[in-house]
Order: C-alpha cells, then structure tokens, then sequence
C-alpha cells in the first residue's frame, strides 16, 4: 500500500514530499478541503519537543485521487476552529484522503470532519504512529492508522499529571502493539463509516461486512 500511494501521489496528480534536508513535514487540514503543508527542521525528536523552525506554509487542495506521500516523517497539527470549535486547535478534515509517511506520523492537536459519515482521513506510517507529548491536556483524534512495521503510542509511557482524556475515533492495525499511557484517561471508539467507507489507498480486506438489504421495523 506505501508503494501504491507513493506512485498515486507522484505520478497520477497527488502530492508528493521528499527533501532530505527536512526533518518532517507539518500539516494542517481546513474545512474547505484543503491542506496547509510546511517544512520543519527540529534540533530534537519531533515527538517530544515542538519543532520551531519551519518554513511557510503551502495551501494544497486534497488531491482528488486522496493520495499524500512523504518520504520523511509527518505531523499532523496546528490550525484553529476545528469543527466548528474556536478555543481547540487542530485539523478539520474535508474529503477523502489518505497520508503516508515512510517515516513516523505524530499526532500533535485534534482531527475530527467537517461531514461525518462522507469525509475520510488515513494514516499511513511505515515506522510509528505517535500522539506527541506537546499534544493537548485532552485529545480527540479521528482517522484509521496502520503502522505496518511499528508501533502505536504516545510520547511519553507514563502518565505526566500534564495529559487527562484522550479519545481516539477509528481503527487501528500495528506491527508493534502500542500504548497510550501519558494519558489518565483513554477512550477508544470504532467509526462506523469505515464499515462501508474507508480511506483511500487503505488495503483492501476480503469478505468487507456490506448492506444488502434493510428495512425498518415499527416499534411497540
């Protein structure tokens, strides 16, 4: 699937990242279907301190095969009125999409959608799909993830008395396992979409659970 959406991001009109010289590439989603992209270079593991020093950002529309690709690592942070909600910073997805990272993914403030039930966001990290330890008190983040060849878990291993409540909102498949313990609290839920939408790009699993028929019942 990394070599599919590299291919879809670099050659069928998608967006392709590749600089050496960078150390990951920052991105924020906006609620009118587009993504705000800047390069950073960071003096320590982007995990566990915010990287400073970035350039300007680059405002993409998403691509309409849903295709990112990177080849250094991610972070999906930054931006404001998320959703609907001006005090919480982070990314309001709109669209289909799809973000891999031959790298690390980190998780740096909250995602949710504009429309639930249409919009879509895939994580895709080859190595680790980390939630940041500059991350908000209380997180709420949404996407399906897979870390084929690591692990899922937060910066920290313990509890910081910093981190209360995280809710993650999706699906999960790692190589590693993983853990979430820099947070008191965690709450995990499965996002119904992906019973019958999932994200661009994702691999493909046999016999997917379909709606044939419904009807409804009246009630007594």
């Amino acid at each position: 699937s990394l070599t599919d959406i590299q291919r879809a991001a670099q050659y069928a009109n998608g967006i392709y990242l590749n600089n050496s010289s960078v150390d990951a590439w920052w991105m924020t989603f906006n609620t009118n279907g587009t993504v705000d992209i800047k390069s950073c270079t960071a003096n320590s593991a982007i995990e566990t301190t915010q990287p400073t020093t970035c350039g300007a950002s680059t405002n993409y529309a998403i691509p309409t095969n849903g295709a990112i690709y990177a080849e250094q690592s991610v972070i999906v942070a930054g931006g404001n009125n998320v959703c609907g909600s001006p005090a919480i910073t982070g990314s309001c997805v709109k669209g289909r999409v799809t973000v891999a990272s031959n790298n690390d993914i980190v998780i740096g403030d909250d995602i949710d959608y504009v429309t639930s039930g249409t919009d879509t966001l895939g994580l895709i990290a080859k190595n680790d799909m980390i939630v940041a330890s500059w991350s908000p008190a209380d997180l709420s983040w949404r996407a399906a993830t897979i870390a084929p060849s690591g692990s899922w878990f937060s910066a920290l291993s313990n509890w910081d008395h910093v981190h209360d409540t995280m809710t993650f909102t999706g699906s999960t498949a790692t190589y590693g396992g993983g853990y979430m313990s820099m947070f008191n609290s965690r709450v995990y839920n499965y996002d119904q979409t992906l019973a019958y939408l999932q994200p661009p790009w994702f691999p493909t699993i046999g016999y997917a659970y379909t709606v044939i028929l419904y009807r409804e019942l009246p009630g007594r």
